[in-house]
């Protein structure tokens, strides 16, 4: 049926299809679904058309107008919507009405494997939508709605600001360059996605998953990551000023280089993190003295040093407890409130920092060397 369609006017039968389709829509019993499967709709002028259902499967949308059509469960996978156009979202967005009819509804639509490159779906509903290994590089979704939408997708470069990414499934997307300033990722899944050089300025990531994503060079200005979970994350080069990042996990991550001036790191995990050359870090002035008097005091007894507990007794200390124990009541303040592994690092400095997992018998050498260091 479809190659009979191509092969007739389809743009002469499409306003009847869509009819029969619209009928459909609203009554099953009556009208007729619109099955338009690898169907050549270059340039179709689709402006408020309702498309909910329909099944668009492989078809060719390459520079169509879909202003305020609704394409809400729509399948679309394997389509092309290369410059596909939505251009009336941007005046919604303008006049501060996303949400409205003007805006594309794409809500729970199937665009698996789908080509939107360079597309504008600025201010779409795409809630819930399938946009699993889709081509959206260079596309336009400035304020778009992709709450709960799996977007394994190749992003580079797109246009994503003050998007709605919540819950979002981002897992291995490809999101280098991408503009995210002021969009919400909050409880988002980023595991292993790329994000070098994205922009994130005000980004809300609370409490998102980025496991061993790719953040070098990003910029997180004034970004939230409260509670996120970045573990053996890529953070080299990455700008964090007055980044939240309290209470995250930041085990083996990589923030050598990281600017983390007035970034907020209360409570977060920073377990064998990598700090090398991390810029405007809170370190005590202090620090190198501390540490040397933690040195004398851990090796002054042969069972003063215990790295598998973190302060147990007077006579077992890691090198972190040590660091409270001598410090006195600012040093037990410092850590309480900002953790252990946070505290001991202000109170220690890096390179401190680096051995407070390490075994008694590193631990050990390391502290010898400050001795060493500080008798020379």
């Amino acid at each position: 049926m479809v190659q009979s369609l191509i092969k007739a006017d389809l743009a002469e039968q499409l306003p009847e299809l869509l009819r029969l389709h619209a009928m459909w829509v609203e009554d099953l019993t009556t009208g007729k679904r619109l099955n338009l499967v690898g169907a050549n709709l270059i340039r179709a002028d689709l402006t408020g058309a309702n498309l909910r259902g329909a099944n668009l499967s492989g078809a060719n949308l390459r520079d169509t107008n879909l202003t305020g059509a609704n394409l809400e469960r729509a399948s679309l996978d394997r389509s092309s919507l290369d410059r596909a156009r939505s251009d009336r979202a941007i005046n919604a967005i303008k006049a501060n009405r996303i949400g409205s009819s003007d805006t594309a509804n794409l809500a729970g639509v199937n665009l698996m494997g789908a080509s939107l490159t360079e597309a504008n779906l600025s201010g779409a509903n795409l809630s819930g939508a399938n946009l699993s290994q889709a081509n959206l590089t260079g596309a336009n979704l400035m304020g778009a709605n992709l709450t709960d939408a799996n977007l394994g997708a190749n992003l580079t470069g797109a246009n994503l600001i003050g998007a709605s990414l919540d819950r979002a499934s981002l897992d291995r997307a490809n999101m280098s360059g991408a503009e995210l300033a002021g969009a919400s990722l909050a409880q988002a899944s980023l595991d292993r996605a790329n994000l070098s050089g994205a922009d994130l300025t005000g980004a809300n990531g609370r409490q998102a998953s980025l496991t061993a994503a790719n953040l070098a060079g990003a910029n997180l200005d004034h970004a939230s990551l409260a509670g996120a979970r970045l573990t053996e994350a890529n953070l080299t080069d990455a700008c964090l000023y007055r980044a939240n990042l309290s209470g995250a996990s930041l085990d083996r991550a990589r923030l050598d280089w990281a600017n983390l001036s007035g970034a907020d790191l209360n409570g977060a995990n920073l377990n064998r993190a990598n700090l090398t050359g991390a810029i405007d870090l809170a370190i005590a002035a202090d620090a190198p003295q501390r540490l040397l008097a933690v040195a004398h005091a851990a090796l002054a007894e042969p069972d003063a040093l215990e790295m598998r507990w973190q302060h147990t007794s007077a006579t077992a200390h890691s090198i972190c407890g040590w660091a409270e124990h001598l410090g006195g009541p600012l040093a037990a303040l410092i850590i309480k409130q900002m953790g252990r592994d946070v505290g001991g690092l202000m109170l220690l400095g890096v390179a401190a920092h680096a051995h407070f997992n390490a075994s008694n018998e590193e631990a050990r050498a390391f502290l010898q060397g400050v001795i060493d260091a500080g008798d020379a």
